[in-house]
């Protein structure tokens, strides 16, 4: 997933989250309505969660099996 889909979904749980704070707001918090956008909003979060943890996880990985040269000339060097 690369960052502009990540930004949108941050935007849609954002969106989510202001639809479930408003039906709380109108209708209460036990109302079937708020109760569903919360289950949506759960799931939204779980997964963008989800795709970030995997992100961290291969750029981790690739950094584990990462090999850095440095140049040095031989006059540097110390033999041994």
């Amino acid at each position: 997933m690369d960052s502009t889909e990540i930004k949108n979904m941050q935007k849609l749980i954002q969106l989510k989250r202001q639809d479930m704070m408003n039906s709380a707001r109108v209708h209460g918090l036990t109302h079937l309505q708020t109760i569903q956008y919360s289950q949506e909003l759960d799931e939204l979060i779980n997964v963008y969660l989800s795709v970030k943890n995997t992100q961290k996880k291969e750029v981790k990985y690739s950094m584990e099996n990462m090999i850095v040269i440095f140049q040095q000339s031989f006059s540097d060097m110390e033999l041994i």
